[in-house]
């Protein structure tokens, strides 16, 4: 009895020639296809009329009204700015002088800001004691 694996084979071995023919057909199709094309003319790989006909109908064309509402709304705002184009008015009057116990308040809060932000001074470094040779030292004894 053969096993499954060799009935498979069989089967796809039978195929097998069915198969190369119609690879042949294709082959031979286009090998035909290729030789009636005129093979002196080269097709660029790059043109700008190409690529802007390409942006215009892949982005812009299928927007169009998105864009021309767009377009309409700007020139709406144009018109509004020109037509709205006041210049401002210079002050014909002169100021008061400002009142002195305001400048004096501010002046000391000027002072005090400055005082705050001052940066600190680091304390004076303390040299560590370094002590002495054991034999000089004393010892203490607390009795309570």
């Amino acid at each position: 009895m053969k096993t499954p694996r060799e009935l498979i084979l069989e089967r796809h071995q039978a195929a097998e020639a069915k198969l190369e023919m119609i690879r042949a057909e294709d082959l031979a199709k286009y090998a035909r296809a290729s030789a009636a094309q005129p093979s002196g003319r080269v097709q660029p790989s790059f043109s700008l009329a190409a690529a802007a006909r390409n942006f215009w109908q892949e982005s812009l064309w299928p927007w169009r009204r998105t864009w021309l509402g767009l377009a309409a709304i700007w020139l709406v705002l144009l018109a509004l700015n020109l037509a709205t184009n006041e210049r401002p008015k210079v002050a014909s009057h002169k100021m008061p002088p400002p009142d002195p116990e305001l400048m004096a308040a501010l002046r000391e809060q000027r002072r005090l800001m400055l005082q705050a932000l001052e940066p600190i001074a680091p304390p004076p470094a303390l040299h560590p004691k370094i002590p002495g040779p054991r034999s000089e030292q004393r010892q203490t004894m607390i009795l309570a």
